[in-house]
């Protein structure tokens, strides 16, 4: 099963690592304005936001127009094995390089936030498919990140968080192998529209 999921990936990083900057541009722009339309998004007050790595589809623009909203943006920060979610107020002022080159808040500019205040999740992924399914890169900190109490218990009532995938369309395959422990999304918002993942087998 594993060395199934790691030619998927590989199959699919090298699809999107083809795209132009140019394209990544355009079409996270598009799908910026479909995650905004989304109720979901309106209704959120505190939402988790991954900060773009190489050809991902791009999210600091996002963020920006996010805090303009007056949401309260948090974004991820690796903890030895896990992810914690620290708030973030000024992008340019506050990163800098962190894990694995992924950019995460200065020390002096970590704010941590209960993880039961997050209303919406932002879930970054190298392929998803329609019924929900995700791979990312293969070391797992979102999907414990997902399956912790926290966020479990806001995703069972009353469907108080919501978990967004953010992809481009060639990332979507038919059917992607999971096993238990991988979590899946509510929706996938690609340049195209959104793939509602509830109500598919």
């Amino acid at each position: 099963m594993e060395e199934k999921k790691r030619k998927i990936r590989q199959e699919f990083l090298k699809k999107r690592n083809n795209l132009s900057r140019d394209e990544i541009k355009s079409k996270s722009e598009k799908i910026e304005k479909e995650l905004f339309s989304l109720p979901e998004f309106q209704r959120a007050k505190t939402v988790m936001f991954y900060v773009s790595f190489r050809s991902e589809v791009e999210t600091e623009k996002m963020t920006r127009n996010a805090l303009k909203l007056k949401k309260k943006i948090v974004i991820p920060v690796v903890h030895g094995e896990k992810i914690v979610v620290s708030e973030i107020k000024n992008l340019k002022k506050e990163l800098t390089k962190g894990s694995f080159g992924i950019k995460e808040p200065k020390k002096e500019f970590r704010r941590r936030v209960n993880q039961k205040e997050i209303d919406l999740v932002v879930v970054p992924g190298v392929v998803f498919d329609k019924s929900g399914g995700r791979l990312g890169y293969g070391r797992g900190y979102y999907d414990r990140f997902l399956r912790s109490k926290s966020i479990r218990s806001r995703m069972s009532r009353y469907r108080q968080c919501a978990l967004i995938g953010l992809a481009f369309d060639l990332q979507i395959a038919r059917k992607i192998p999971l096993v238990k422990g991988d979590m899946k999304v509510d929706k996938i918002v690609t340049e195209s529209g959104i793939v509602d993942c509830k109500n598919r087998p």
